[in-house]
């Protein structure tokens, strides 16, 4: 039997810090025969897996990880962690996969957590990281999870209220769900936890948007540095923004004008938007087939 790979963990890591993932891969290429014997190696490969997490291999080595080292909390940790990574890739306007990254991730989560003593259950850097990876895999799957998500998301809180990453992500699972008041919510105990932030602010401004508050949304732009002003109907608008190409969702396979149109029931577009703000406008061209933003 050969010995495991030694992994040089100062390259390694300084690889990563550069976004040089192709010679962090030619380091660990020599062990990935006998990674399930070697947890220095996986807790690396785990990391170069978030780090690239497109890799074509990724679900291939997650499950020989996840298989070899089922309740080994710091590694499942950062492999759900990549896992989630890789489903975030996928568009959100997409439908999620069927059997994924996000499933495996949400699986592994629950499993190692049912595996730990009420110690570590409670403790923020393991149960609730766990809880949290869940959360956001659950969230990534699709609305039919959405309540497993919110479950996981409030005992990831209860562990650790302070954490308002986990705020914040609560509030992404609200807003792709059309659910702006309780996002908005979950935004601001985010906010109040982590302050002002670029993501937060534009979270803040499209909630309060979608909710007609218009003075809140032009200080949140404010604060993140774009002019806005409220117009005569009380909206946040700000002057100037070019026009736009944006992709929308269509069903069916007919036209407006009811012609048949090879293809999947379900497909995409783009339309030309004129924007009132960052996050709002008007379509200005019509759609060819049958659309979700059609009227």
């Amino acid at each position: 039997m050969t010995s495991p790979l030694q992994i040089d963990t100062d390259t390694f890591e300084a690889l990563l810090s550069a976004g040089q993932t192709d010679k962090a891969w030619a380091l660990l290429e020599p062990g990935l025969a006998g990674l399930e014997r070697n947890l220095p190696y996986a807790l690396c490969l785990a990391d170069l897996l978030h780090a690239d997490a497109g890799h074509a291999r990724l679900m291939d080595l997650a499950l020989r990880l996840s298989r070899a080292w089922p309740t080994t909390a710091a590694l499942m940790i950062r492999l759900s962690a990549a896992l989630v990574a890789a489903a975030e890739r996928r568009p959100p306007d997409e439908p999620p996969f069927e059997r994924g990254p996000a499933h495996l991730a949400a699986a592994i989560c629950q499993n190692c957590f049912d595996s730990l003593g009420a110690t570590e259950r409670q403790d923020p850097t393991v149960g609730g990281r766990l809880k949290a990876n869940e959360a956001n895999a659950l969230r990534l799957m699709g609305p039919e999870h959405d309540e497993d998500s919110l479950k996981a998301f409030q005992l990831a809180s209860t562990i650790d209220d302070s954490n308002g990453h986990w705020w914040f992500q609560r509030g992404l699972l609200h807003k792709w769900r059309g659910r702006f008041g309780d996002g908005s919510l979950a935004n601001g105990k985010a906010l109040e936890r982590l302050g002002d932030s670029r993501p937060l602010l534009f979270n803040q401004a499209i909630f309060a948007t979608a909710l007609g508050e218009g003075e809140r949304a032009v200080e949140a732009w404010r604060r993140v540095g774009i002019d806005a002003r409220l117009n005569d109907a009380g909206m946040a608008v700000v002057e100037g923004m070019p026009r736009a190409r944006v992709r929308v969702a269509t069903v069916g396979y007919e036209t407006g004008r009811n012609d048949p149109l090879p293809g999947p029931t379900v497909a995409f577009e783009t339309v030309w938007v004129q924007p009132f703000s960052p996050c709002h406008g008007a379509i200005i061209s019509p759609t060819v087939r049958r659309a979700t933003v059609d009227q």
